[in-house]
C-alpha cells in the first residue's frame, strides 16, 4: 500500500487491452506487477524485440529470448522493466570446500560470536514477534538436522524454521551437500545472529527460469509477508 500507484496500474491495464488486445491479466494486490500472456509477434512489434531460440551448451535446455527490447513510450513513465523478454536465467553451482583431516582452519572460521564482535551486534536476541525470511532458488535446500548441529556447536538457542514456502528437498543434503551449501549457511547464520526470531524459508523451484521475479511477485501477493 505504501508504494501503490493506482493511476499507473490503470494506465498499463488500459494499454494492454487496447494495444495488445489482452483483457485477462494477473495483477498483484498492490498493483506493482501486471502479468499476461500474448503472442511473440505482439511483443516483437510493441517492445522492439526479436526472439531467438537459445540452447544451453551444457544442459541442452532451450529458451526464447530477445537480445534487446524497449518499453513503449505510452507506458514508459509507469513501467520499470518488462520480464521474460531479454533477460537470461542465471546458472549457479555452489562449490563445497573440502577440508583435509587434521587441517587447521582456525584462522578462517566465521562463527556467530565473531560476527557479533566484528559488527557490534548487541543485543542479538529476539522473539517470534520479529519475523524474517531467506530466499532460495536453483534447487538449494536446508537441512533441519544440520541446523540443530550448528546451534549445538556454537551455543545458539534452538530455534526451528517456522514456515517453509516452496520446495525443500532436505534429503538431498546427505547425498549431494552442494545442493544445500548456500541455503544451509543462510538459515544457520541468520538464526545465529537474530537468535529467537521467526524465520520463513521461501524457495522457488529449481527449473524456474525467472526465480527472482516470480518470488517478488509472490511476496507482493502475500497478505502478511515476513518483515
Amino acid at each position: 500500500k505504501l508504494i501503490a500507484n493506482p493511476n499507473a496500474t490503470s494506465a498499463v491495464k488500459e494499454w494492454v487491452v487496447t494495444t495488445l488486445g489482452v483483457d485477462d491479466m494477473d495483477i498483484t494486490k498492490g498493483g506493482e506487477f501486471v502479468r499476461l500472456v500474448t503472442t511473440a509477434g505482439a511483443v516483437e512489434r510493441e517492445f522492439g524485440a526479436e526472439y531467438y531460440r537459445w540452447k544451453h551448451a551444457s544442459t541442452g535446455r532451450t529458451i526464447r529470448r530477445s537480445i534487446s527490447s524497449t518499453i513503449p513510450s505510452a507506458i514508459a513513465a509507469h513501467v520499470d522493466f518488462i520480464a521474460h523478454v531479454s533477460e537470461f536465467p542465471r546458472n549457479f553451482v555452489a562449490n563445497g570446500i573440502n577440508v583435509k583431516a587434521g587441517e587447521d582452519t582456525s584462522d578462517t572460521k566465521v562463527t556467530p560470536e565473531v560476527i557479533f564482535n566484528a559488527y557490534n551486534v548487541f543485543p542479538h536476541t529476539a522473539d517470534h514477534s520479529t519475523s524474517m525470511a531467506v530466499f532460495e532458488a536453483l534447487g538449494q535446500a536446508y537441512s533441519p538436522n544440520d541446523l540443530a548441529t550448528f546451534e549445538q556447536q556454537f551455543n545458539v538457542p534452538s530455534n526451528k524454521v517456522v514456515d517453509v514456502i516452496g520446495p525443500n528437498k532436505d534429503y538431498e543434503c546427505a547425498s549431494n551437500p552442494n545442493d544445500c551449501t548456500e541455503a544451509n549457511l543462510d538459515v544457520q547464520y541468520i538464526l545465529g545472529v537474530a537468535q529467537g526470531a521467526a524465520l520463513t524459508f521461501w524457495s522457488i523451484a529449481a527449473d524456474d527460469k525467472t526465480p527472482y521475479y516470480d518470488w517478488i511477485v509472490a511476496v507482493a501477493n502475500d497478505d502478511d509477508p515476513p518483515k
